[in-house]
């Protein structure tokens, strides 16, 4: 539309030039005026006037034909705008409809809430009305109970009243009964001193005992006073506190049972000692000395020891009762061949954390083998049986008692002279065995076997590693003097061998160390029941003496760790 208009006014424009045109022609045609005596210019200038008059005509009735044209666009714009305002009326009126029916719904929305404001406020009435009323009742019952309370704490001070005259009276016959009992107080106290006296008498007796001082001896040795500063004073049990279950094996000087203790349900290896061989002044020494070790790492809490539980004496025997191994020990793991290097890696370092333990308080154990090392429920071995151990074994002490177990024993203790070293002999002698399911030194007897200790060098197969090839040997060192472990460092020389490479000792102290192998709990060939110890035939009375330092050897473990639970 607006470039049609555009165009007819252009046209109009158009029109106005020639308009202007013609105007400029009449008046050239004024000024040729002079000149009519030429009638060919005249007629030129008709013709010319002429074209002139027709081309105004025409442009006259172009510009009618263009106002009629405008005059009628301008109706069909009027018409437009005036549909235009039609329309937005007919909008207006709509909105305007739209905005009444939605000031209505506004109007009717308002009327609803104020009807729930309303209801709301007759709800929150009712409330209130039914709080008010708990208050009330709770008010109420507030007032009763202090009342109540009122009447208990008079009842109270009259009772305190009725007590304490009671009490007057009770003071005053007591006063009444001392008054009478002055004079048999006196011959109590004479009775006492006496008895003080009867007492200090046994107690020299019992000093001079050679038992005691042999028990005395040991303490002093191994410095057990400390740990009695330590321990808990506890009454020992007795033999029917336990039920006896199996017969595990038989140690140095006795046999061990797995037994269980009634109240608790705890289980303990028991291990029982023919009290008449208690007269026998080696075998008493044997014993408290077992009884003191296992002792010792209980109170120091050595988790590389068999350690006590407790200790006490029946009618035919002295009782030592130890921590259950659930796994057995491990000359029971051989009977089905050699065990894997990582579980002989790890059973000898438990070893060697056990023997450190020994050497620092100077002790020897002497009989270091498979059926000494027994492994418990959390894979980890300890060593036990200590009844061949000597104690004052420092690092230059030398000894010459022969004793131990001949496949195990060292060539210098077989010679009567020798160190704490042979423990370290024995270690790579049950490493050995270990490793190989087979002895490194063999005889026909034991005269032969002797010989081949001593002068002979294990056999290994191809497939054991160099460095447990190395240690091996470094143990079974024949001169002690070079063997491994028998220097200052002790037992540091050992863990640092290359055997032991990448294992965490600090880990495995605190036993922060995965085992490589979980026992189950192993049956023993007999089947379990309640046992019963049997009197021994043809006992020997107990020397007052013997008993005097049996007494010393009593024991109970505290609570945190024994038998309670």
């Amino acid at each position: 539309m607006f470039s049609k208009i555009q165009k007819r006014f252009m046209n109009i424009f158009r029109f106005k030039n020639v308009a202007s045109t013609c105007t400029n022609i009449k008046a050239a045609g004024e000024e040729f005026k002079p000149l009519k005596g030429n009638e060919l210019l005249k007629e030129k200038i008709r013709v010319r006037q002429n074209e002139i008059d027709e081309l105004a005509t025409t442009e006259t009735t172009n510009r009618k034909l263009r106002n009629v044209l405008l005059r009628e666009t301008i109706k069909n714009q009027d018409k437009e705008t005036q549909e235009q305002l039609q329309r937005q009326t007919e909008q207006r009126s709509k909105e305007k409809e739209r905005w009444m029916s939605l000031e209505k719904e506004a109007q009717e929305e308002n009327k609803r809430e104020m009807i729930k404001h309303k209801e709301r406020n007759m709800l929150l009435n009712e409330q209130l009305k039914a709080l008010h009323k708990e208050t009330e009742v709770q008010i109420q019952r507030q007032t009763e109970q202090r009342r109540k309370e009122k009447e208990r704490l008079i009842a109270l001070e009259k009772s305190a009243l009725e007590e304490n005259t009671r009490e007057i009276m009770k003071h005053k016959q007591r006063n009444l009964l001392l008054s009478k009992s002055m004079e048999t107080e006196k011959q109590k106290k004479l009775k006492k001193i006496e008895e003080e006296r009867r007492m200090k008498k046994k107690a020299r007796k019992k000093m001079a005992s050679p038992y005691c001082q042999v028990v005395e001896k040991l303490d002093l040795a191994l410095n057990m006073k400390e740990v009695d500063s330590r321990m808990v004073e506890k009454e020992p049990p007795c033999i029917e506190d336990f039920q006896l279950q199996s017969f595990l094996g038989e140690g140095s000087f006795g046999k061990v049972y797995k037994a269980q203790h009634r109240e608790t349900g705890k289980l303990i290896a028991l291990k029982t000692l023919v009290l008449h061989e208690m007269n026998d002044n080696y075998v008493f020494k044997c014993v408290a000395l077992e009884q003191r070790i296992l002792r010792l790492g209980s109170e120091r809490q050595c988790l590389f020891l068999s350690s006590l539980v407790c200790s006490f004496q029946t009618e035919h025997y002295m009782c030592l009762g130890m921590d259950y191994a659930e796994g057995g020990n491990l000359e029971s793991y051989l009977t089905e061949g050699a065990l894997p290097l990582e579980r002989v890696r790890f059973y000898s370092a438990c070893i060697v954390l056990g023997l450190q333990f020994l050497h620092e308080h100077n002790i020897a154990h002497r009989d270091v083998k498979p059926e000494n090392v027994l492994l418990y429920g959390d894979g980890y071995a300890k060593l036990a049986d200590f009844g061949l151990c000597q104690e004052g074994m420092a690092y230059d002490s030398i000894n010459m008692d022969i004793c131990g177990t001949l496949p195990f024993m060292a060539p210098e203790l077989l010679r009567g002279h020798y160190s704490r070293s042979v423990d370290w002999w024995a270690l790579g002698v049950t490493m050995y065995i270990l490793l190989t399911g087979n002895d490194p030194f063999s005889g026909a007897n034991a005269e032969e076997l002797l010989g081949n200790i001593i002068t002979e060098v294990p056999d290994f197969s191809i497939d054991v590693t160099e460095d447990t090839m190395l240690i091996i040997l470094n143990l079974l060192e024949e001169n002690p003097g070079y063997r491994l472990g028998s220097g200052e460092n002790g037992a540091e020389d050992v863990k640092n061998s290359p055997f032991f490479q990448g294992l965490d000792w600090e880990a495995l102290e605190k036993k922060q160390i995965q085992a490589p192998f979980i026992p189950e709990n192993r049956t023993t060939e007999q089947p379990e029941g309640s046992l019963e110890l049997n009197p021994v035939v043809d006992s020997k009375p107990l020397q007052k003496k013997v008993q005097w330092g049996l007494e010393e050897l009593f024991y109970a473990r505290s609570s945190s760790s024994g038998l309670e639970t």
